[in-house]
């Protein structure tokens, strides 16, 4: 995905999800709410969303939020999976914008995503970032 197409499909997923922000759903509870959202536009934020997508379009998908595949344990995947860090909203992000069923974990922050469990996901040596 083109740095122009990743900015323009994660600036549409928060116009949708006025609350998301770097760090996840419920951003304006944080402080820092405008310089945490921003930070999804940024170069690294473009990058870890282009990571967390390029994982989860590997993924099958199911048609309701999986409870056992919440973004923040999904997140920590991807970090091994690709050998970098990615934030939990580029996570959450990355699966809404390949129209993934989503939906907010009691914590406020994390969400579950509609992907199918671990015996589905992609080997480690499928890495092709």
């Amino acid at each position: 995905m083109e740095n122009t197409d990743a900015r323009a499909a994660i600036a549409d997923v928060m116009a949708r999800y006025p609350d998301l922000t770097i760090d996840g759903l419920n951003g304006h509870r944080r402080e820092d709410f405008n310089e945490r959202r921003a930070a999804l536009l940024s170069e690294s934020g473009i990058r870890e969303f282009e990571h967390a997508r390029c994982w989860l379009s590997m993924v099958p998908r199911r048609t309701s939020p999986n409870r056992d595949c919440d973004s923040y344990r999904i997140k920590h995947v991807i970090e091994h999976w690709v050998g970098t860090y990615v934030a939990n909203g580029a996570c959450i992000a990355a699966a809404l914008s390949l129209g993934m069923a989503i939906s907010m974990c009691p914590s406020g922050i994390n969400a579950w995503l509609g992907i199918a469990g671990q015996r589905k996901w992609p080997a480690e040596e499928s890495v092709t970032v």
